[in-house]
């Protein structure tokens, strides 16, 4: 459980660097994102945008709280709280921050 939870935890820093080969590396190929919205984002459309938009880093700063692994027979999954705090002078409309489920990478 020790190496899923440190795997979470360099996840979460590489998702602050926008970096899509680091990203990549953590994640299989059938990834998905899960926000407060739904589904979002799979590996593909997530390696493309950050591809396309080199360097840019979010418009939010992040941190992880309250991670904890969870076991199910053979299972293992992680969940944790994302807390995420607006850029000085970042442009965030409410319309955008719902569409996304404040995941940003």
């Amino acid at each position: 459980m020790e190496s899923l939870v440190q795997i979470e935890k360099d996840l979460f820093k590489a998702k602050t660097t926008s970096d899509p080969e680091l990203i990549g590396k953590f994640l299989a190929d059938d990834w998905v994102n899960f926000s407060p919205t739904g589904r979002g984002w799979g590996k593909p459309e997530l390696i493309e945008h950050l591809r396309q938009h080199p360097g840019v880093l979010p418009p939010v700063s992040a941190r992880q709280e309250d991670l904890q692994v969870f076991l199910f027979g053979s299972t293992a999954v992680a969940v944790y709280v994302e807390v995420d705090t607006a850029q000085p002078g970042a442009n965030l409309p409410l319309a955008r921050l719902k569409q996304t489920g404040l995941t940003y990478l």
